[in-house]
């Protein structure tokens, strides 16, 4: 199972990938969602982006990347 922690920071919750802009302590892959998701279609299972939203650029995109990237169902 694929569970994506988006932007946590230091943060990361427990049994998930953790991405986030800058490095740290918990972050898996330095990345900038801004730009999508490095997932392929429906490859995601579950997704948890606590306060992350209101420091995108494009929020809008970045919501329909979360729902590309999730499985259905």
């Amino acid at each position: 199972m694929l569970k994506l922690d988006l932007g946590c920071g230091s943060s990361k919750a427990e049994g998930f990938v953790g991405i986030n802009i800058a490095p740290g302590d918990g972050v898996d892959v330095v990345y900038d969602i801004d730009k999508g998701l490095p997932y392929s279609d429906n490859e995601v299972d579950y997704i948890k982006a606590h306060y992350l939203f209101e420091h995108l650029i494009n929020p809008q995109f970045v919501m329909v990347e979360c729902w590309r990237v999730l499985k259905m169902g």
